[in-house]
């Protein structure tokens, strides 16, 4: 949930780089267009508003308007984010050169916005305990060393471990995102038993509640894999996007994704003795995969008129949806207990330092890029 769609080249030039070959086959290039890009953008900005007004709603600053966006959305606009991941890493594969290039374009990436990100809400926490505000766990806050390696390694999740990343709640993802990074690294770049070893190390360390959703994630690689080779007509491509939205819109609005949660539930209980978290609702999470999968092929089809104005917007949110989505949180819950009657302003303000923040570190990623390329030059390939 970390780049932007629009950054990709949508194009496989075979570079002879260290791959193995099982997700690298041969592609014709085919560079996607300037009207997918500008939709994807929008997606991607849609999923990131969405877990915002989410969160608004949860802690009641919208006054009830926002009753729509109930725990469900939220969770599933997270799916989304997860089928865009798949499909813009492995978009950029053309352009990485090797293992420790891919480490170091994802890490740089990563670290750039999670490093702030934690220790600003570390900071609001601490502000919240002199202020007696409800905040994260005590015990994270008594020993923040131990709690923030923990986090930084994106451990929170892993088998029944269920750690907050202190009060940010949606640095769950991240739990989950990173740890299918290095699952697909291990995939594309090593080769032969090693690869085979190391895959099998990676998933063993992830966990269940990880395996549960990795299929979504890979589904976002499939779709890119399934764009280059099968373009959907105009008028058909047109109409399974909007398929898909009506579809994601009934789904959401009747209550079905409960009922088949609940039926993914009773069956994993069965094998998974420890709570699932963020992982419960993967059966209906599918469901929305699926249908993220289909608007996306259809968007990568077709051009779609969409108005400037519209598309300027999705740019601007989508370039600074990794730190909408990390950081708001936080600063939302502390600004709705210092301004409980001003709820609307409260999410205002949440937006807008979210925003501010994501304009101070997203650009860091370049310099903390060349950083990490300079202190692993020596172990690079030539």
């Amino acid at each position: 949930m970390n780049e932007r769609p629009s950054q990709a080249v949508v194009a496989d030039s075979a570079t002879p780089v260290q791959r193995g070959g099982l997700l690298n086959p041969k592609l014709q290039p085919r560079a996607i267009s300037r009207s997918t890009s500008v939709s994807l953008d929008i997606l991607r900005a849609a999923a990131a508003l969405t877990v915002f007004l989410h969160h608004a709603n949860w802690l009641h600053l919208d006054g009830g308007g926002l009753f729509m966006f109930d725990r469900e959305v939220g969770h599933s606009a997270v799916v989304i984010f997860f089928v865009l991941s798949g499909f813009v890493i492995a978009a950029t594969m053309d352009r990485t050169r090797s293992g420790a290039d891919y480490a170091i374009k994802r890490a740089s990436r990563i670290y750039s916005v999670a490093v702030p990100a934690l220790l600003l809400t570390f900071a609001i926490d601490l502000v919240s305990a002199q202020f007696g505000f409800a905040g994260s766990a005590n015990y994270e806050l008594r020993r923040p060393w131990l709690y923030m390696g923990l986090h930084l390694l994106f451990a929170g999740d892993l088998w029944s471990l269920g750690i907050s990343a202190f009060s940010d709640h949606p640095y769950w993802s991240l739990n989950y995102e990173v740890w299918y990074y290095v699952a697909f690294g291990v995939a594309v770049f090593m080769r032969g038993a090693p690869r085979s070893v190391a895959l099998s190390l990676v998933l063993v360390v992830m966990g269940p509640k990880l395996w549960l959703l990795f299929p979504i994630w890979l589904a976002g690689v499939g779709v890119y894999r399934l764009q280059t080779r099968m373009v959907l007509p105009r008028v058909a491509a047109r109409l399974v996007a909007a398929a898909a939205i009506a579809l994601f819109i009934a789904f959401m609005s009747s209550g079905s994704t409960e009922q088949v949660s609940a039926a993914g539930m009773t069956a994993a209980i069965a094998f998974i003795p420890f709570s699932l978290r963020f992982s419960q609702w993967f059966l209906a999470d599918y469901g929305v995969g699926v249908l993220t999968v289909a608007l996306i092929w259809a968007l990568c089809s077709t051009d779609f008129a969409i108005p400037r104005p519209v598309a300027r917007i999705g740019a601007f949110l989508a370039g600074f949806s990794f730190s909408l989505y990390l950081v708001h949180y936080p600063i939302m819950h502390l600004l709705s207990q210092l301004l409980p009657d001003y709820g609307p302003l409260a999410a205002l303000l949440s937006f807008a330092l979210a925003i501010g923040f994501g304009a101070v570190f997203e650009p860091q990623r370049d310099r903390l890029r060349r950083l990490l390329i300079a202190a692993t030059r020596r172990w690079q390939p030539s």
